[in-house]
């Protein structure tokens, strides 16, 4: 259940991510380039109306059509992905209010491309997006909550559309990328993030392979 406002503010959400807390969830809309803030009732799991950041407002910046959201572990920073901006950006939260700062944005048109979607690795550490034909990862800073360029995977294997979902495994040793009726699977080494190639499983392999396959196997169960 939410409130009112969800309707008033709500204008074309593309992704919404809850804190891991429960205190929190946060939306984005594309249509009106922004990105909203909602307190949550542990007990009742009611949704309450608390803030929206929109991008042109003084000091906000990211989230020109926005595509997707994520909060780190610790609750304290969320990012989002701008799409018009090829950018991802970076926001601190107050963890009295809920409120969010604008941090950073990090502007990469020829790593970042029109990124679909972003994931924080289990250990914090980096942060990977998915665009149709670019597979980026990002260096984090779990005390600043900065992000810098670390690594980009392009068109692998003659791929034009692998990673439209990316996701990483629990135990943080693989990302799977999904894509086109295809997961591609990349091996993730621990202490740089950096990722490796494995194999990939087709729907010829996999009949019915979605991207909803690609979570149940980052779950820790195949990909059938």
């Amino acid at each position: 259940m939410v409130d009112a406002h969800v309707v008033l503010f709500a204008n074309g959400v593309a992704d919404v991510a809850a804190s891991p807390d429960g205190s929190h969830v946060d939306a984005v809309g594309r249509q009106d380039s922004s990105l909203l803030i909602f307190d949550r009732d542990a007990a009742s799991g009611v949704l309450t109306f608390n803030s929206r950041l929109q991008q042109g407002a003084p000091g906000i910046d990211g989230i020109d059509f926005p595509n997707s959201v994520e909060v780190s572990a610790d609750n304290r920073f969320v990012y989002t992905i701008s799409e018009n901006q090829r950018a991802v950006g970076v926001f601190s939260r107050d963890a009295a209010s809920g409120d969010l700062t604008f941090v950073q944005i990090l502007i990469d048109v020829p790593n970042l491309g029109v990124a679909r979607n972003l994931v924080i690795s289990p250990d914090q550490r980096q942060i990977y997006t998915g665009s149709g034909q670019r597979l980026t990862v990002l260096d984090r800073d779990p005390g600043s909550g900065q992000v810098a360029f670390s690594q980009l995977i392009f068109r692998q294997n003659g791929s034009t559309g692998f990673s439209r979902h990316v996701t990483v495994t629990s135990d943080g040793t693989q990302l799977l990328a999904s894509g086109d009726g295809q997961v591609m699977i990349f091996d993730r080494a621990s202490a740089t993030g950096e990722l490796t190639f494995d194999r990939v499983i087709t729907s010829t392999e996999a009949p019915g392979l979605t991207a909803s396959s690609t979570e149940a196997a980052a779950a820790g169960r195949s990909v059938s």
